[in-house]
């Protein structure tokens, strides 16, 4: 009503052509603040994840010593760098998605590992292009996010709380991974055999369901002691004449749920 009173006022009349050129500056102006905005959070949160790929890199030297190794892979780090772990983390928590500390599920007697235990599992998986992969264990999707920029194809057993039935037995498609709920420690046998595979959470020995499903050479990376102490990451690799072990890095994780059967 009051625009249509304006309308008619001698004022716009005369400057009608004006106030329509400012207009279209006023809103040219407020596009290019928003552009910028926007560029520059997503240049923030780049240069949140360089700094996270600089602090795992030297991480990753400092633990050598006990660990064994000295370098993380640089197609890791870079898979790592293009993956938003903020979206992969609770709200409360996104601030912190690019710090290297663990941090907690909402609702889940659980920490999500500090990202540089993700870059030395993924690394000692030695993932190629072609390969197909297995994860196991509780996550928020971030791990398998990162694998599925290195492998040809990720298949990701979740571990589901009971208290949220309606994701149970689910199948789901997210370009190259493919997840469900069963029994981890079984495996997947039907997608196998697997050039690699990774159990996110420890156990006491690797399940010998898990080796039989490893290709020749195929790696699998688990921690491996008893519940509450600290576990060893091991490497366990399907050699011709048996499987070869190898003990890296101490860690502290929470055992491997059995999960459903199906």
């Amino acid at each position: 009503m009051l625009e249509n009173r304006f309308r008619k006022t001698e004022f716009y009349k005369k400057h009608k052509y004006r106030l329509a050129r400012a207009n279209d500056l006023l809103s040219f102006f407020s596009a290019i603040c928003l552009i910028l905005f926007l560029v520059g959070d997503q240049s923030h949160m780049a240069l949140k994840r360089h700094a996270l790929s600089s602090e795992i890199k030297v991480t990753a030297i400092l633990t050598g010593m006990h660990s064994g190794v000295f370098g993380i892979d640089d197609n890791v780090i870079r898979a790592m760098a293009r993956v938003p772990r903020h979206l992969y983390i609770d709200r409360p928590y996104n601030n912190f998605a690019y710090y290297n500390v663990a941090l907690p599920v909402e609702g889940q007697d659980y920490l999500i590992p500090e990202p540089f235990i993700t870059a030395i599992m993924v690394h000692l998986m030695e993932i190629e292009k072609n390969d197909s992969v297995l994860e196991i264990g509780f996550g928020a999707g971030y791990d398998a996010a990162v694998m599925a920029r290195l492998a040809r194809t990720v298949h990701s057993i979740h571990q589901i709380d009971p208290l949220e039935p309606e994701k149970l037995l689910s199948v789901k498609r997210r370009g190259n991974i493919v997840a469900r709920d069963s029994n981890g420690t079984l495996g997947w046998p039907e997608a196998g055999p697997y050039d690699a595979i990774l159990v996110r959470q420890s156990m006491r020995e690797p399940p010998l369901a898990l080796l039989r499903q490893l290709k020749p050479g195929g790696r699998l990376v688990i921690p491996i002691g008893a519940p509450g102490d600290t576990q060893r990451l091991t490497v366990y690799t399907r050699r011709a004449d048996g499987v070869e072990k190898r003990e890296t890095l101490h860690v502290k994780i929470s055992p491997l749920l059995k999960g459903s059967e199906i």
